[in-house]
């Protein structure tokens, strides 16, 4: 099953357009979410097809109408392949060799290094 999501953007005085766009983003998300819990695969997709006319008109969107996003979804036929990430204990456990010696180049001018004494390393 594939799922449309539509913004439909009225004018309103206190809710810019971009708002209620990002809104309309926001219930897709809360709508994968939900279906990724009740145990279905979910895969959302945009791209070139969200923004072609003949799709529009296939669908019969209104002029201010956008797609904000396809969501793909049916049954899981096979476990997704892990993959792989590095935790942030991982990547504090080497130590702080990791880190630069000198602040990034944005903080210079700045008379406070920035974690001098490397403090935020001591993670619970």
């Amino acid at each position: 099953m594939v799922i449309v999501g539509i913004a439909s953007p009225k004018t309103h005085p206190k809710v810019p357009e971009i708002e209620q766009l990002m809104s309309a983003a926001a219930g897709m998300s809360f709508v994968e979410l939900a279906l990724q819990d009740a145990g279905y695969g979910v895969m959302w997709r945009t791209g070139s097809v969200a923004y072609h006319a003949s799709v529009h008109a296939g669908l019969g969107l209104e002029e201010h109408e956008q797609i904000v996003g396809f969501l793909y979804t049916g049954t899981v036929s096979a476990a997704k392949p892990s993959v792989p990430s590095r935790r942030w204990r991982n990547l504090c456990a080497t130590g702080p060799d990791i880190l630069p010696e000198s602040p990034p180049a944005h903080s210079r001018g700045s008379s406070l290094p920035l974690f001098p004494d490397r403090s935020f390393l001591a993670l619970p």
